[in-house]
């Protein structure tokens, strides 16, 4: 099945949910930057400014966190 920016699956958008509430261990809401970044470094295999330069072009509102909707659309676009 192809994904794109306009359908996901409930399926595929609850399993992406799930990531950012596991990763979200403060249950905020959102993400720091400096968390994701650890998790990109160590499970995608990415250099620290790699990871941080990427997270940026999805931090949309530039408010320094990734919120869930950012989230997904930057999973999306990683792991389609």
């Amino acid at each position: 099945m192809h994904h794109d920016d306009t359908y996901v699956s409930a399926y595929r958008r609850d399993d992406i949910e799930k990531q950012f509430k596991d990763l979200d261990k403060a249950n905020r809401g959102d993400l720091e930057i400096a968390e994701l970044v650890s998790v990109l470094v160590k499970e995608c295999a990415m250099d620290e400014p790699q990871a941080r330069s990427l997270i940026d072009d999805f931090d949309v509102n530039k408010d320094g966190s990734i919120d869930k909707d950012e989230f997904m659309t930057m999973w999306l676009k990683l792991f389609g």
